[in-house]
């Protein structure tokens, strides 16, 4: 039989150009929005992001000095005094309240600092808590592509990195319902849900401390106003945080 030479298949100049000139763009275009785009968050800082689904609101605290996650977890049938004034609400039901106002997740996230005394930074559409189980292109698509949030999209993309190098024992899950800050009881619509019976313990809001201070150690120096030396307050390494 006679053979045949395989003919190679060469791209032509013209294809590889074009494919180039593409890419380039796409490139450039990607480094236009990032360096567009504001930032809330410098990659070093802790950074505490709320999100929600049906049963639970999840405030999310992310270290990256510690290269650790932790999920403060509160039901959504939790009775809270709402931030700006609204009055007695479901915790769950001010997500809602604040896209009808086009304000997204701002009076869920300003109520959790004015009620519960979490220092929350930003808020977003995505259940954070899915992230360990998600696929990583799924979890691309939703988080750094469709997620309706008050991040930037260099934060997003930012994020998407430092949660996906986390390991399961670096994610820690805190529910509020096996704490004592809460109680189960009738509320004021008369339906069951949870109540605030104690402010959040010290170990508690100790996972929004620096822990760049708490590794370091600093001190503060307090002055008598002519200026003298008066005493010095030592944090960090050597100061008992309550836990």
């Amino acid at each position: 039989m006679p053979t045949h030479k395989k003919k190679k298949i060469v791209k032509s100049p013209k294809k590889k150009k074009r494919v180039l000139i593409v890419f380039l763009i796409l490139s450039a275009l990607i480094l236009f929005l990032l360096n567009r785009a504001s930032s809330n968050w410098d990659g070093v800082s802790k950074l505490t992001i709320v999100s929600q689904d049906n049963e639970n609101v999840t405030v999310t605290i992310l270290d990256p000095v510690a290269q650790s996650a932790s999920n403060i977890i509160i039901p959504t049938a939790t009775q809270v005094e709402a931030c700006c004034d609204l009055g007695t609400w479901r915790l769950g039901s001010l997500y809602d309240l604040g896209k009808k106002e086009g304000k997204g997740g701002i009076f869920l996230s300003r109520t959790l600092t004015f009620y519960f005394t979490f220092p929350v930074h930003v808020w977003t559409d995505y259940d954070l808590k899915l992230f360990s189980n998600e696929n990583k292109f799924r979890f691309f698509y939703k988080f750094v592509i469709i997620d309706k949030s008050d991040l930037s999209l260099q934060d997003r993309l930012r994020l998407y990195f430092f949660l996906f190098k986390l390991k399961s024992n670096q994610i820690e899950d805190i529910d509020l319902r096996n704490g004592t800050a809460l109680e189960e009881k009738e509320l004021i619509d008369g339906s069951r849900g949870y109540v605030l019976v104690r402010a959040p313990s010290e170990k508690l809001l100790s996972y929004f401390s620096d822990t760049r201070i708490i590794l370091l150690g600093c001190s503060i120096k307090e002055v008598d106003p002519e200026g003298n030396y008066d005493m010095e307050i030592r944090i960090g390494n050597n100061y008992n945080w309550g836990i």
